[in-house]
C-alpha cells in the first residue's frame, strides 16, 4: 500500500514538472467573436467573445482589449479583462478614449467572475450589471 501511495506520488510529481503549472493549456478552445469596439482614437479595441473549451464542458464569456490600427506601438499587445463563467449577454461601449464601460448580466453574481481588471494601460474600466 505505501508503495503504490509513493508510486502515486511520483507521477504527480512528474505531470507537474513535465506539465508545467497550466494544465488547460493543451485543451482545445473555440472562440466565437460577439462584437468589436474601437476606442474613439482608434488606439484600442474592446473584442467581445464567447470560449467554448473542451467539447462545450467550459463555456465563458470573455473581453480583451488589444491595440488598436492606431497605436504607435510596432508590437500590438492583448490583455483579457474579464472572464465570467458560463454564456452571458454583454455589451461594452467606449466612454472616451480612456474609458471603457462593460455590462453584463454576468455581473450580477460574483462567483461568476474569473477575472475582472479595472485598467490597463492608460485605460479605466467601469462595469455595470
Amino acid at each position: 500500500m505505501i508503495k503504490l501511495i509513493g508510486v502515486c506520488l511520483l507521477s504527480i510529481a512528474a505531470l507537474a514538472t513535465l506539465g508545467g503549472c497550466d494544465l488547460m493549456s493543451h485543451t482545445h478552445c473555440d472562440d466565437e467573436i460577439l462584437t468589436q469596439h474601437r476606442s474613439p482614437d482608434g488606439n484600442y479595441v474592446a473584442v467581445l467573445y464567447h470560449r467554448s473549451c473542451a467539447n462545450k464542458t467550459g463555456l465563458y464569456t470573455c473581453v480583451n482589449i488589444k491595440e488598436g490600427p492606431g497605436a504607435v506601438s510596432s508590437q500590438r499587445e492583448t490583455q483579457p479583462i474579464l472572464t465570467l463563467r458560463g454564456f452571458h449577454e454583454i455589451h461594452a461601449i467606449w466612454i472616451n478614449q480612456n474609458s471603457l464601460e462593460i455590462t453584463s448580466t454576468g455581473l450580477k453574481d460574483q462567483r461568476m467572475v474569473l477575472t475582472q481588471e479595472n485598467s490597463w494601460k492608460d485605460i479605466r474600466i467601469s462595469y455595470k450589471n
